[in-house]
């Protein structure tokens, strides 16, 4: 096989060899029958090309001095491949011009071989590469062999061969398609044909497809009618099968027309009759009505009611395919439950399998599953059904492709789909995502020892904050940032990519950072919010986060720390009548080195940069701004951190100045509802204790969420001596956050609260209480879990098996803490919840030696019956969750409602441990 080079300055994706299957000049093809022929618009219309043709004789007119042997074609970027070759000889070349089939030719395009894979007769396929953009164009010569298809399938179906029937019109119809002017009345036959294949094959509603088809192509057509009638009235579908044949009457020749007549009386009689409702997705054997309340369920998010719903319609109706695709869609993007979607996706190919989107969203599905080869194997298909669909599509398609080539370690031919489709949309972001991890892949792989290394993750680093800012939301592309992010030299990249941002870029250095705190990648996160201090010192978000971020890290001397310093940089600074002053003048004898008047390291100009936060004096009762927002926030957080760290002198004090700023406002229904939770509770707590405070040498570790704060710093009695609660504060985590493949802070929080607890601790865990009020619920509600005992089963094996890991890798003993039955609405939810703890806790226990794992058994001694429940239940129906639950909680343990008195760890907690 001869070849040449590329011409100079050809891209890279050009340097691909032009075959000749035939003898004929690859770059002409003949004319044929009807005077067609290819117009290339001058020699510099394209740089590379492949002629695919049949073998045929050469003549003078075909080429200069042509002798009938193949042809040795001087001229650029061409190559021959003579006449004995086949398809399979021009794949891996085929596969750079044309990534969407990556089998060499398939779906439309295979119709144009034979069953040897030879060229028919009569045909010619040339793909080409225009200038710098990939394109396709696809030469037949004439109709003839459309026709010849088309008659081989009539002989198929005569003789009852109707498979091979549906494949013959197939490959007609395909061909059509590809043939410079199609022949409409030609399709319209391979269309109806087809479609009374489809109906011996009782594939209904393949054949009304079909039928509209051939009807579109040839308006005129009687068949087609008859066909789509008689398919639609094979599926119950009686009024749509009489506008069918209602529809095709006006063309029916004399002698037909009774015959239509009669279809349509014969479909109206059911009509009358019958409850069952149809459509071209399916029988439905459900109400109507159903369908509003289901796309109701949907638009409410209310994934629960909609599951059910679904659910009842495709076992009413199990070819409901597009219920069925829906309902997969739930599962999937809601439920996460990808087994179950799989399952759903796969029915609905198998109902409607030329719908491209539901192999596609199979094929997703199989990735989540880790079940590459089946990804690609429906994707493949979806690309083939999607063959007629817009170029937006097929690359969506390509992407989920490329990612499954990818996650099934075939990162080359990953990479060629990605950068097809990157050099004709430089900014598909999808394929810049896949891009960007081959090359993250290819760098870790490599190792920081290669010169390549530091190349490839900033090129991968630069890609993704492009995808990044053009689709703030998704997921995987935050994800993704922040893989890039967490590898040594991860930060200085950023800042090498940022290095021009002035303090209007504080923004973006802090909006990253936000992003780098969601998925644990703190350390970094608290440069970012750094960098965002540096040029907008006066900013109270920035400083809030940058202070979250130091407790997420388990670093609360540190938060406390750069919270003071904002305050002492920002004195002025007034929101409800407090200043940063006034809460500096409070501390002031703590520590007082801690707190440096050096201002950051900035430009002149950061010091006026930012917002400037108003007061609104107490009794003016407006509603606080953003910034007001975020200010009285910080303020309430150095009050907890003051309170964690055991500097309750300060706290009470602190705490009182600060309830003006919180009088007569609903923050808890504010953006702050959180810091004001914990402010609240701190508040109640510290009125209830005695100062000083009188500690022991010996410690108990408290480990939890806000419920950890109202035991903490209470000496109990364990084992004949007296111990202090020491608190070990985890915000926000719940027991699904612990599940191995959760990247979210709260999780980084707990392993890094876990590591500051020395070995052979003693360990109160209280952990739950957030399951209890939310997770729960939201889970099911999505359908993650059929039930609640389903729900906490799953939650309580994730708690069972990481105590057993801590007892096993720190020798810690650990008793287990009850959640809270506090509040009324999830009382009964509490009340299960423990009751499948304790056993659990038991049984683990009972393989665990010398009392390591403890359930601290006091939770029924919180409540009392509820007497009273029937008659407040009539007089105030919001408090029927509690008054299902049958019980109340004691008042001696109530506080602020949300939390327990700690009155409770002297009369129930003390008792317990010792």
């Amino acid at each position: 096989m001869d070849s040449e080079q590329t011409s100079t300055g050809a891209r890279a994706a050009a340097a691909v060899k032009v075959y000749v299957h035939g003898e004929w000049p690859p770059l002409l093809p003949p004319n044929d029958d009807e005077g067609h022929g290819l117009t290339t618009g001058g020699d510099a219309s394209y740089t590379a090309a492949i002629v695919l043709s049949p073998p045929r004789t050469t003549t003078g007119d075909d080429v200069d001095g042509g002798s009938g042997a193949a042809a040795r074609v001087v001229r650029p970027n061409v190559a021959t491949l003579g006449a004995g070759a086949t398809v399979d000889d021009a794949k891996a070349e085929f596969l750079q011009l044309y990534p969407y089939n990556l089998d060499g030719i398939t779906g439309e395009y295979l119709s144009l071989f034979d069953e040897k894979n030879r060229v028919l007769e009569g045909s010619s396929v040339i793909f080409k590469l225009v200038k710098d953009k990939q394109d396709l164009f696809v030469w037949t010569a004439s109709e003839s062999v459309v026709m010849r298809l088309k008659d081989t399938g009539n002989a198929a179906i005569e003789k009852g061969s109707n498979d091979l029937a549906v494949k013959e019109y197939t490959r007609a119809i395909s061909c059509g398609k590809l043939c410079k002017r199609p022949p409409q009345k030609l399709m319209c036959l391979c269309y109806s044909n087809r479609s009374e294949a489809y109906i011996r094959l009782n594939n209904f509603n393949s054949a009304i497809r079909d039928a509209n088809a051939a009807i579109k192509c040839d308006p005129t057509h009687t068949k087609s009618y008859f066909r789509l009638g008689t398919a639609h009235y094979k599926l119950n579908q009686y009024s749509e099968a009489v506008a069918a044949w209602e529809k095709g009457l006006p063309y029916a020749d004399p002698a037909s027309i009774k015959q239509f007549q009669s279809w349509i009386s014969k479909a109206k009689l059911p009509q009358s009759t019958t409850t069952t409702k149809s459509t071209s997705s399916g029988t439905r054997k459900y109400a109507p009505a159903l369908e509003k309340l289901v796309k109701e369920a949907i638009e409410n998010k209310s994934w629960k009611q909609a599951i059910a719903m679904l659910s009842a319609i495709v076992e009413a109706a199990p070819d409901e395919h597009e219920k069925l695709y829906q309902l997969g869609l739930i599962y999937l993007q809601q439920s996460k439950n990808f087994t179950q979607a799989a399952q759903l996706f796969e029915r609905a190919t198998k109902a409607a399998p030329r719908e491209y989107q539901y192999h596609l969203e199979l094929g997703r599905t199989w990735c989540k599953l880790k079940q590459y080869p089946e990804a690609l194997l429906s994707l493949r298909r979806a690309l083939e059904n999607a063959s007629d669909k817009s170029l937006a599509v097929k690359d969506e398609i390509t992407v989920s492709l490329a990612d499954a080539f990818m996650l099934n370690g075939e990162e080359d031919t990953a990479m060629k789909l990605y950068s097809s489709i990157l050099a004709r949309d430089q900014k598909h972001c999808g394929a810049l995502r896949g891009y960007a991890r081959v090359l993250f892949n290819r760098a870790q792989a490599a190792g920081s020892s290669d010169a390549k290394y530091d190349d490839l993750h900033q090129e991968a680093l630069q890609v993704r904050l492009h995808v990044l800012v053009a689709n703030q939301t998704d997921e995987q592309s935050r994800e993704d940032l922040c893989d890039s992010v967490a590898v040594p030299g991860g930060i200085e990249r950023v800042f090498k990519q940022l290095n021009t941002l002035t303090s209007e870029g504080a923004s973006a250095f802090a909006w990253l950072g936000s992003i780098l705190k969601d998925y644990s990648v703190l350390p970094q996160s608290c440069e970012l919010y750094e960098r965002s201090m540096q040029l907008q010192s006066n900013n109270a978000s920035f400083a809030l986060n940058w202070v979250h971020v130091f407790e997420a890290r388990s670093m609360y001397k540190s938060a406390l720390c750069k919270a003071m310093h904002f305050l002492q940089i920002n004195p002025t600074l007034m929101v409800g009548g407090v200043s940063c002053q006034s809460i500096l003048d409070i501390i002031a004898p703590l520590h007082p080195e801690a707190w440096s008047t050096e201002r950051p390291t900035s430009p002149d100009v950061s010091i006026a940069a930012g917002e400037v936060i108003p007061d609104v004096s107490a009794a003016e009762k407006t509603a606080y701004t953003p910034a007001q927002l975020d200010l009285v926030a910080l303020f309430f957080t150095v009050t907890k951190l003051l309170y964690v760290l055991g500097y309750l002198q300060f706290v009470g004090p602190l705490a009182s100045l600060l309830e003006t700023c919180r009088e007569g406002r609903d923050l808890h229904l504010t953006v702050v509802r959180n810091e004001q939770a914990y402010f609240s509770c701190i508040h109640e707590n510290t009125k209830l204790r005695q100062l000083p405070l009188t500690l022991t040498p010996q410690k108990i570790y408290l480990i939890g969420d806000s419920h950890c704060l109202s035991p903490a710093w209470k000496n109990v009695t364990h084992k004949g001596s007296s111990y202090t609660l020491h608190p070990y504060l985890v915000t926000g985590i719940k027991l699904w956050h612990l599940r191995p493949e959760s990247r979210f802070y709260p999780k980084a929080n707990f392993f890094n609260v876990l590591a500051q607890i020395p070995h052979g601790a003693t360990v109160v865990s209280i952990l739950g209480e957030i399951d209890c009020r939310e997770g729960f619920l939201i889970a099911i509600e999505k359908g993650r879990y059929k039930d609640l005992d389903e729900a906490v089963q799953f939650s309580v094996n994730i708690y069972m098996e990481l105590l057993r890991n801590l007892i096993k890798t720190r020798n810690w003993t650990i008793y287990v803490h009850p959640v809270s039955p506090v509040l009324n609405e999830t009382r009964k939810i509490v009340i299960a919840f423990n009751g499948i703890l304790k056993q659990r806790v038991h049984e683990v226990a009972a393989t665990i030696p010398s009392h390591k794992l403890v359930w601290l058994d006091f939770f029924e001694q919180m409540l009392d019956p509820d007497t009273e429940a029937s008659a407040s239940a009539s007089a105030d129906s919001t408090k029927s969750a509690a008054f299902r639950s049958g019980f109340v909680l004691k008042p001696q343990f109530k506080l602020d409602g949300t939390h327990l008195n700690p009155a409770y760890v002297d009369n129930l907690l003390s008792p317990a441990l010792s």
